[in-house]
């Protein structure tokens, strides 16, 4: 495994790990305001 090897192996886990994190905080958010919605119609 050369050094580039790592470094593309390393920069995909972050991409991927910041995809997920996005991906996360947008759902929270959406079920945030889902509830939010809820809780207004009541």
């Amino acid at each position: 495994m050369t050094l580039r090897d790592k470094y593309n192996s390393l920069l995909l886990k972050t991409t991927l790990r910041r995809i997920f994190n996005s991906i996360v905080s947008y759902f929270n958010i959406n079920s945030l305001s889902i509830i939010i919605i809820c809780f207004s119609c009541y």
